[in-house]
């Protein structure tokens, strides 16, 4: 009876090994770009602050067939096997981001990474994101204008690193742009039977969550703000609005607008060429 107990229970102990073996050895969830784990930035993407990935164990992590990693990466034999992350912001943002790990496990050259600004793993090396710098190496690298989309992080490391690294994304208002907010819009002043003209750049534009659920278009992604005042008097009220590039739109708001103004559910008017819809709100009784 004694042998027959010793013998189960080497049998129960040998199993168990194999088993806890067997497990660990596989290959992380996201080790290929189809799996990709999201980052999740709160408040819909619009949110401030650090925002942590789930950790990946590269021990047993590949590299698909014909996956190519930045020339940073290949140069320092840092494409050995990969894992991926994603995210998404759905305006202008400065954004870094950090690769990091727990107390040096894995050598500081044994990684890096390299961002690709794609919708989805149809990628190449010309879509790797040149605003968000490649590192052979632990570390950061962020920009503070990052535009709208969704971005693709590839961390590559050598083939005997070992442990577990993941990411952090840290969100925070975009580079400072003129005329992005109400407190900073552009006033054109008193317009009296006369013309004014002011160029504008919206780079790093952004819009607030408030702002883009009345705009209802995720393709409109910034906005900048104006005043003007035309006297009571004028016989002309007319403004022009003259733009080179994409589509842009439009709402008026009479008097001071605050943040009720900027939160309400008016209609933004698609602005086209030969449009009269503003001057029909600046002059709601002539018929135009």
């Amino acid at each position: 009876m004694k042998t027959r107990l010793h013998l189960g229970l080497a049998f129960i102990c040998i199993w168990c090994l194999s088993f806890t073996v067997d497990t660990y050895a596989q290959a992380p969830a996201n080790d290929n770009c189809e799996n990709a784990s999201e980052i999740v930035i709160s408040g819909n993407g619009y949110s401030f602050g650090r925002f942590t990935s789930v950790k990946s164990n590269i021990s047993f992590a590949t590299r698909q067939k014909g996956e190519k990693c930045s020339g940073e990466l290949e140069l320092n034999g840092n494409c050995d096997k990969t894992v991926w992350y994603k995210f998404y912001i759905p305006t202008t943002r400065n954004i870094s981001v950090e690769l990091t790990q727990k107390d040096s496990a894995i050598p500081q050259i044994f990684a890096g990474f390299n961002i690709y600004a794609v919708n989805n793993c149809d990628y190449g090396l010309a879509n790797i994101e040149s605003r968000l710098t490649p590192l052979s190496k632990f570390g950061v690298s962020g920009n503070t204008c990052l535009t709208q989309g969704w971005y693709y992080i590839q961390i590559g490391t050598k083939q005997k690193a070992k442990g577990e690294l993941w990411v952090i994304i840290n969100s925070a208002d975009h580079a400072f742009q003129n005329y992005d907010v109400p407190g900073t819009l552009y006033d054109f002043g008193i317009v009296n039977n006369t013309q004014k003209f002011q160029s504008f750049v919206a780079t790093c534009a952004s819009v607030e969550e408030q702002e883009a659920r009345a705009i209802n278009d995720s393709n409109f992604n910034r906005s900048l703000f104006y005043s003007v005042t035309f006297p009571g008097n004028s016989v002309t009220n007319n403004m022009n609005i003259n733009f080179s590039y994409g589509k842009w739109k439009y709402r008026i708001f009479q008097n001071a607008m605050n943040a009720d103004s900027i939160a309400s559910l008016k209609p933004f008017i698609e602005l086209k060429y030969g449009n009269n819809e503003i001057i029909k709100e600046f002059c709601p009784n002539v018929n135009t």
